[in-house]
Order: C-alpha cells, then structure tokens, then sequence
C-alpha cells in the first residue's frame, strides 16, 4: 500500500535507494533518489526536522555558551506526521562562560514533534513552530534559562548560584537562496526571563552557509552574533559590591550591548534514513562588557559536541 502523502506536495516517482531531501518551499520528505542529478547539498538530511534537531541540541546543550545556531526548536516547516527523536551527545564546554578549562560530559536527548506544529523536548522546553509563507520558520517556545553554581568552576567561588528559571523565546529562519555552491540561510532567536532578576534578554541573529560532502553528508558554516540587555550581563558577567567583597574580584557593572560572535562548523552524516550523526566545532568570542568583566578568564571559548540521534 502507498503511504499517503501530506497535503500540497508535489508527487515524485522514483526507482532508486533512500535519500533525504527538502522540496524547495514545500516542506521536507524522504523519497527514493531519482536516477538524475541528486537534491542540492541543503536539501540532504532533513526529516521533518531531524537535523536541525540536532544541530540545535549541539549548540544549546553547553550551558549557556552557545545558543540557537543553526537551527530552531521547530524544526524546518510543519512534519507530515507525528515523529520522535531519541539519542546521545558528549561534549566538551566550557565550565561557564568566559571560563579557561572545558568539561567533558554526556547527555541523552529526547523530543517528541507533532504533525500541527507543537513540540516538547528536553532542552527547548515547550512550543509551536510553522512556516507562515514558503522558504519562512516561525515559532515561540518556553523552556529553562540557564543556571550557573560556585561549584561548577574554583573561578566562581564567592560568585553565588544563578537558578534556573522560566524563559520565554521566539524564533525565525528565512532560506536566502543559493551562493558559491551552497544555500545560504538567516536565522534569529529572541529569549527572555534569564538571570537573578528573572529580566535578562537575549537577541541572536546568525547566518548560516551549507553544502553536501558527499551522498549522504553535509556541512554547515555558521556566523552568529547575540545581543544581551543590562539584566542579563549583570548576572553572568558582572560583579556586584557584596560579590566583589566575598570573592575578592574587582566591582564590575555591565551594560548591554553586543555579548559575544561566534564561528561554526557542523558535520552531519547520514547512516540510515533514521540514524543521523552529528560533529561540531564552535568558537565564540566575547565582546565589550562580558569581555571586561574580570570573571572571563579566556575570551575566546571552543566547544566540540558529537552526537548520534535516531527518528522513531
């Protein structure tokens, strides 16, 4: 029996093995690969939403380092069907942000997208994603801003713990077209609700160039910047007088402004047309008050994740 197909996609008769593509502006599918050319190198590795899935899980599973690159919580465009992922990711990041020595780690991962645009996952929390106009991703989720203990780093002692809290956030991703062989992409997420003050926002904006390597591979080169308001730097970069006086760190009040750019490289590889593997590298690199603040050991921080992720 034929499996049906979701509502305004094209149909496409193919004779040949399993390959991961996106029609352009129509959403993304698995179908067998003609026998002709094979999709551009962006339209590889996009199960409603596998990859993004995962390359957002490498950038946002390092505690506060990184965020939002390359991929939102949605995913790309509305699923057909109902879908789940479920792996694993090691790490190596930072111990806080600014900090000179990296933690090795593992973490599970578990999300859960349903076919009307909601999803729930372990990192993003909650939310509703959906692509208003072709080539166009929208959404707005609620998860858990980061925390930050004395105990995760000596540099802290004396600092306090940052809890966790509720964090409100909104994302958007616009395909921009082809360049130098790949397509290029625009992607911007907004958060609020972090730091001691609950008042602490963020703004990103990233572009993001990607290419195949080979069938069944891709690459992605990420450029990224993060805007963070006064609330926010106070909390993870600043130094109040009562901190100054138990840590014996200089008093250091923030504004907010430009927090840090950021480079990226990401490797996918595809094994099966449900198991994905992912590496990645990410150098970020902090700007104007968190670079000041005498909390930042080292101002350029390196994280690597790789993960393998399976779509039930």
């Amino acid at each position: 029996m034929a499996r049906p197909r979701a509502p305004n996609r094209r149909a496409t008769s193919c004779r040949c093995s399993w390959t991961i593509c996106i029609e352009p502006d129509q959403g993304t599918r698995v179908k067998q690969r003609p026998g002709g050319m094979p999709p551009h190198p962006s339209q590889v590795l996009a199960r409603r939403g596998l990859v993004t899935s995962l390359t957002w899980l490498a950038l946002v599973a390092a505690p506060t380092v990184a965020q939002a690159q390359f991929g939102d919580p949605g995913g790309e465009g509305t699923a057909a069907t109902d879908t789940g992922q479920i792996g694993a990711a090691a790490l190596s990041t930072p111990r806080y942000m600014g900090a000179d020595h990296n933690r090795l780690r593992a973490l599970p991962y578990l999300s859960y997208r349903w076919a009307n645009g909601w999803f729930v996952d372990g990192i993003n929390g909650v939310g509703y994603g959906g692509s208003p106009t072709p080539g166009l991703q929208m959404g707005v989720h609620v998860g858990v801003s980061p925390d930050r203990e004395e105990s995760d780093d000596p540099a802290l002692r004396g600092m306090g713990n940052v809890n966790r809290g509720a964090e409100l956030g909104g994302f958007a991703h616009q395909r921009l077209g082809s360049w130098l062989g790949g397509k290029l992409s625009l992607r911007s997420h907004l958060r609020y609700g972090s730091g001691e003050d609950r008042q602490g926002g963020q703004a990103e904006l990233g572009l993001g160039w990607g290419t195949r390597l080979g069938e069944r591979s891709l690459m992605n080169l990420g450029l990224a910047a993060n805007w963070a308001n006064q609330g926010y730097m106070q909390t993870y970069f600043g130094v109040t007088r009562a901190q100054s006086t138990s840590s014996g760190y200089t008093e250091h009040k923030t504004d907010g402004g430009l927090r840090d750019l950021r480079l990226s490289l990401v490797v996918i590889q595809l094994f099966s047309p449900t198991t994905v593997g992912l590496l990645m590298v990410s150098q970020t690199y902090w700007q104007g008050d968190a670079a000041d603040s005498p909390l930042v050991q080292e101002k350029r921080n390196t994280m690597a994740v790789a993960a393998l992720m399976y779509r039930f």
